[in-house]
């Protein structure tokens, strides 16, 4: 895949208190269901954390495309988070899009970044199917964790400006 970065539209979004509490509610919701399952990729961190991290990029992803949110708890991998997207939330800019060996090759994945407890502007960067993000070329082990695929943002597509930015 070539990269160009004039092709690449970034789009912001603002979240608020509101948002924010909702989608904590999920995130102790999922956390709760599955408090006695080891992770597993590794993660050594606060668990809820990474709750709170990936439902509130769900919630700002479906804001930003007027989705539906399912709001969905013990669905891991059985279904998409939003639409028919895989929403990835990163909590720095920098970061690239991870996708991970047990992901699936046909679904999209989405790169969402942005932390509340910093700022309350998130980011929505792009997309990739699974399988195209799997090259050698991204993968990466970082911290101990077992490998993954780190996506640079310029390899990701946009959403562009489209009556429908989901027609691929």
């Amino acid at each position: 895949m070539e990269a160009s970065k004039e092709r690449f539209k970034m789009i912001t979004y603002k979240t608020n208190k509101t948002e924010i509490k909702k989608a904590f509610e999920v995130a102790k919701a999922r956390q709760r269901s599955c408090s006695n399952i080891p992770d597993s990729h590794d993660y050594e961190g606060d668990p809820l954390h990474i709750h709170k991290v990936g439902a509130l990029g769900e919630l700002i992803f479906s804001k930003v495309f007027d989705f539906e949110w399912s709001r969905s708890v013990d669905t891991f991998k059985s279904e998409p988070d939003v639409d028919k997207y895989e929403v990835r939330t990163r909590t720095e800019h920098w970061h690239d899009l991870i996708v991970r060996k047990d992901d699936s090759d046909e679904s999209p994945f989405a790169l969402v970044t942005g932390d509340w407890r910093k700022d309350l502007e998130y980011r929505v960067h792009g997309w990739i199917l699974g399988g195209d993000a799997k090259e050698d070329k991204w993968l990466k082990g970082y911290g101990g964790r077992e490998p993954a695929w780190f996506v640079p943002k310029i390899f990701l597509s946009s959403f562009g400006e489209a009556e429908d930015p989901f027609d691929f």
